[in-house]
C-alpha cells in the first residue's frame, strides 16, 4: 500500500539505479576553477541531476596548511534542457486532457504542474541546495538529537552547476541496515531520525524534502571537529573551540546522523504551521472531526475548494481515516476506513496518503501542494526508519515539542497514550473476558 503502485516504483528505483556516471573533465575544470586549492578525485555516483566526486580542499588554516575532505557535486550539463522539455509536455498533455474531457477541469492540472516544476528546478540551482544546507546547519547548530548527534555539511562554495562541501562520514542508511549492530545501536539510530524530522516539523518550520535511506548517513566514530572549529584561533575562539571538543567527548558514543542532498526543502507556509500542530493536537485529544476539519480548513485557505462537495462528509472521513493512522484506535474510530483489524494493524503511513488523497478526489478537493510536500517527506522518513524495523508513532514523537515544560498533565497522558498504542500495535488489542470452564 504506497501511494504509487509498487509495480510503478519498482520500475521507477531501477532507473534510478541504473542511472548513467561517467567521470568527466569538464567537471574537474569547473570545479577547480570555483575553489582554490582544490583537487577533484574520483567519481563517487550520481544521480538525474548531477554527479558527486569525492576531493581534497588544501587551506592555509590560522595553525598552518590543513587538509579537508570534500563532496564536489556538479549539475549534468544537459539536464536543465531536458526539465524544461519534459516540463513542457506535461503542460501540453494537461490541456489535451481537460480539452477531451471538461470533467477534469476542476484538477487545475496546469496549476498543479506549475508547483511540479518549481520543486524540480529547485534541484536544477546548486546555489539553491547550498542555502538550504546552511539553513539546516544553523537550525541543527547544537549538534545534538534524542539518543544521537547530527551534522549537516559545511558548505564551502557553490555556484548555479557546482557546490563543494564537506565529506559525509560514515555510510548511507541503506548500507547500514544491511550491516551487523547491536539492538541498541539501531534503536538510537531509530529515535534520533525520528526526532530530527519532529524538530523540522514542530520546531524549525523547515523541512529536508528527500529523507531517503540513501540520503541520510550513519557514523559510530567519534566526532570529528568541523573545519571551522578545527581551525579556530586562540584567545576567545580558543576557549569555545576547547568547550565544543569537551562537550563532543561526552556524545561521541552516540550514533552520528548526518544529512545530505537537500535541494528539495519545505519552508513551512503559516497555513500548513497552523494545520500541523492543530492537526496533531486534535489527534491527541482523540477529536477526529476537529482533525478533518483542520485539513477541510487548510484546502479552502489554498482556495482548493472551489469544485468542493459534501465537505461535511469528508471533514468525518478524513478525520477518522487520520486519527487511525496517528496511533492503535479501537474499533469504532479505525472501523470506518478497514474492513479488519489485521488491515489496520499491517497498515503503513503511505497508505493513509494514499486513502486521503483518494477521499479528497472523491469529494473533488484538490490536494494541498504544501501538504502534499509534507506528507511525501514523512512518507520517506518513515520508510528509513521501517529499513531498520521499526514503525512510527506519531504522537511520540511529536510529544516533546507541542507541551511546555510547566505542562507535566500534558506529557503525562500523552506517554500514557503512547504506550498503550505501541503495546497494542505487538500485542494486538486487549481481549474480552472469557469465564474458566467449570466456573
Amino acid at each position: 500500500g504506497d501511494i504509487l503502485p509498487e509495480e510503478l516504483c519498482d520500475g521507477m528505483g531501477q532507473l534510478h539505479e541504473r542511472v548513467s556516471c561517467r567521470p568527466r573533465h569538464d567537471d574537474r575544470r569547473k570545479a577547480e576553477a570555483l575553489v582554490k586549492g582544490l583537487q577533484v578525485g574520483d567519481l563517487l555516483g550520481g544521480g538525474c541531476i548531477a554527479q558527486v566526486y569525492n576531493g581534497k580542499l588544501e587551506r592555509h588554516g590560522i595553525w598552518g596548511p590543513e587538509t579537508i575532505q570534500v563532496a564536489v557535486k556538479v549539475r549534468r550539463e544537459e539536464v536543465v534542457d531536458y526539465m524544461e522539455s519534459d516540463i513542457k509536455l506535461l503542460r501540453w498533455a494537461a490541456r489535451v486532457a481537460e480539452w477531451f474531457s471538461p470533467d477534469l477541469q476542476w484538477l487545475s492540472m496546469e496549476d498543479a504542474l506549475d508547483n511540479f516544476g518549481w520543486y524540480l528546478i529547485q534541484q536544477l540551482d546548486l546555489r539553491i541546495e547550498a542555502d538550504h544546507l546552511q539553513h539546516f546547519g544553523e537550525n541543527f547548530q547544537s549538534g545534538e538529537v534524542k539518543s544521537g548527534r547530527i551534522k549537516v555539511p559545511e558548505v564551502f562554495a557553490s555556484t548555479e552547476s557546482v557546490m563543494v562541501t564537506e565529506l559525509a562520514q560514515g555510510v548511507s542508511l541503506s548500507q547500514f541496515v544491511k550491516q551487523k549492530h547491536s539492538k541498541k545501536v539501531k534503536n538510537q539510530v531509530f529515535t534520533a531520525l525520528i526526532d530530527t524530522m519532529a524538530r523540522m516539523i514542530l520546531l524549525h518550520n523547515f523541512i529536508h524534502g528527500d529523507l531517503h535511506p540513501g540520503n541520510v548517513f550513519i557514523s559510530l566514530s567519534p566526532t570529528l571537529p568541523s573545519p571551522s572549529i578545527a581551525a579556530a584561533g586562540h584567545g576567545r575562539s580558543g576557549l569555545l573551540a576547547l568547550r565544543e571538543r569537551w562537550r563532543r567527548r561526552d556524545n561521541d558514543e552516540l550514533p552520528m546522523i548526518t544529512l545530505i542532498d537537500a535541494g528539495i526543502s519545505i519552508n513551512m507556509t503559516s497555513d500548513l504551521i497552523d494545520f500541523t500542530m492543530n492537526g496533531v493536537l486534535a489527534a491527541f485529544r482523540m477529536q477526529p472531526l476537529s482533525l478533518g476539519s483542520a485539513v477541510v480548513r487548510l484546502h479552502q485557505d489554498e482556495g482548493l475548494c472551489s469544485y468542493g462537495r459534501d465537505l461535511d462528509t469528508l471533514e468525518r472521513k478524513v478525520g477518522y481515516l487520520l486519527l487511525a493512522g496517528a496511533f492503535m484506535c479501537k474499533k469504532d474510530i479505525w472501523g470506518e476506513m478497514f474492513d479488519t483489524y489485521e488491515e489496520y494493524r499491517s497498515s503503513r503511513v503511505s497508505e493513509y496518503f494514499s486513502r486521503m488523497i483518494a477521499l479528497l478526489s472523491e469529494h473533488r478537493v484538490r490536494v494541498s501542494p504544501t501538504l502534499w510536500s509534507l506528507m511525501t517527506a514523512f512518507a520517506l522518513i518513515e520508510g528509513s526508519v521501517a529499513e531498520l524495523g521499526y514503525g512510527v508513532n506519531v504522537l511520540r514523537a511529536a510529544t516533546p515539542y507541542l507541551f511546555s515544560t510547566s505542562d507535566i498533565a500534558g506529557k503525562l497522558a500523552s506517554v500514557i497514550r503512547c504506550m498503550t498504542s505501541e503495546h497494542e500495535h505487538q500485542e494486538g488489542p486487549p481481549q474480552p473476558f472469557q469465564p474458566l470452564s467449570g466456573r
